[in-house]
């Protein structure tokens, strides 16, 4: 090899591990300001601004500018020119769209996953409803929990595809989904948890008729909670919402 190839050589790698290393920083960014806007430390129209974030994590602005991108790409924040990025603020009607595409995907994946059950995944569907039991009392972590069996019911769907797409619409409307829209749920929080207890029965049965019957009282059932939740809001929150179908 000659001393100008290896000398490529050389400057490619460390390119390569330059990048690489830069791609890691932007992805530990993104999963603290992801979980960060679930969890509400940065609420709805919180500015990210890019400076501020660089010296927080003692990064440059490069990982920040991308960690801001791929947070953009899940509808997370808004990036504006010049001015920075916005945690996204979603109006009910938008919220309304995305919870109905998600549940559509949802009943396909639990419907796709039953013969990939297994006693072990089955045992955690039921650990789940019993922690939900406990929670009925405090909203947000009901919906956690809950969000657990949801997930614990559609994982072992063989369309990954589907899988971190229902997830990714999970996360757009989180916020909403534990703070807004429970407080018109009043006792949809234990009917979610008898749902539930169906739903595994129908699993531990392979019964597709009773899982997609009990899908779509779920689905029914939410997307009244978000009517509901739309007509108690305010002129500006309620522009655009669902018509009572």
């Amino acid at each position: 090899m000659t001393a100008d190839a290896t000398s490529r050589l050389v400057s490619n790698e460390a390119g390569g591990a330059a990048g690489e290393k830069a791609t890691f920083k932007a992805g530990v960014v993104y999963e603290t300001l992801k979980r960060r806007i679930l969890d509400g430390i940065h609420p709805p129209g919180d500015w990210l601004r890019l400076s501020q974030l660089a010296r927080d994590f003692a990064l440059s602005e490069m990982p920040i500018r991308e960690a801001l991108r791929l947070l953009q790409k899940d509808g997370l924040v808004v990036l504006h020119r010049h001015r920075g990025a916005q945690v996204a603020e979603l109006s009910l009607a938008r919220g309304y769209e995305i919870v109905e595409t998600r549940l559509f995907l949802e009943k396909a994946a639990a419907l796709a996953a039953v013969p990939f059950h297994t006693p072990a995944s089955q045992r955690a569907m039921a650990a789940s409803i019993r922690t939900m039991a406990t929670l009925v009392g405090k909203p947000g972590e009901f919906a956690l929990a809950n969000r657990r069996f949801c997930t614990l019911l559609f994982e072992p769907s063989p369309n990954r595809f589907m899988v971190n797409l229902i997830q990714e619409l999970w996360d757009q409307v989180w916020q909403h989904s534990t703070t807004l829209i429970y407080m018109f749920l009043g006792d949809r929080l234990a009917g979610s948890i008898e749902e539930n207890r169906r739903l595994l029965a129908g699993v531990k049965a392979k019964d597709l008729p009773m899982i997609s019957a009990i899908f779509d009282d779920r689905i029914r059932l939410t997307l009244d909670a978000w009517r509901r939740a739309a007509d108690a809001a305010t002129p500006g929150e309620a522009a655009g919402r669902p018509s009572t179908r």
